[in-house]
């Protein structure tokens, strides 16, 4: 009897992801920490117990295939070029969106298929022009994967932290180990 208690109380609480996407919601409009795009992903795994990234491969949990994603997930893109171009009254509309080194986090999935819209949160991020402190403040975007047209995409999942890995002498405390830098 006990042990069924224990199984729905846990399952009850909320997942790491969960609670990555409610931190990383809770700080839209705000600067955190210096502004890169991985403080928002790194302070977000911290606040909700996940296992810290391993900085020096760029991963931020379990990785996952892009038609597996889901919120809370985090986004590391490399080279990433997004392009569509749409009419609309006679006009021609084209966007195209650049991620030479980025990181977001994943708080929306919308559509099925080659249609999936993902909506995320990210900040160093901008038009050309934008002012520098409202970059590298955390806004909301969305990405249609269809339109991704080079780069690589990767997703991860976070996993929840052990005791052990935030345990003095782990290797995961250490603070001269660097953090994955993006733009």
């Amino acid at each position: 009897m006990l042990a069924i208690v224990l199984c729905c109380l846990m399952s009850d609480s909320p997942s790491p992801g969960d609670r990555v996407v409610d931190y990383a919601r809770s700080q839209i409009g705000k600067k955190v920490g210096d502004g890169e795009c991985t403080r928002l992903a790194v302070q977000a795994l911290r606040h909700s117990g996940a296992k810290r990234p391993d900085a020096r491969r760029g991963i931020w949990g379990d990785e996952v295939e892009l038609a597996e994603i889901r919120p809370g997930d985090i986004l590391q893109f490399e080279d990433v070029v997004f392009f569509k171009r749409r009419r609309t009254n006679g006009v021609i509309f084209t966007q195209r969106l650049t991620f030479p080194h980025h990181t977001a986090v994943v708080s929306g999935v919308r559509g099925k298929g080659a249609r999936r819209v993902l909506v995320i949160l990210h900040q160093n991020t901008g038009m050309d022009g934008d002012d520098e402190d409202e970059r590298r403040r955390v806004k909301e975007g969305e990405l249609e994967l269809a339109t991704m047209r080079s780069g690589s995409l990767r997703a991860f999942r976070p996993v929840e932290a052990s005791d052990r890995d935030h345990r003095p002498g782990s290797g995961r405390e250490s603070p001269g180990r660097p953090l994955p830098r993006g733009d």
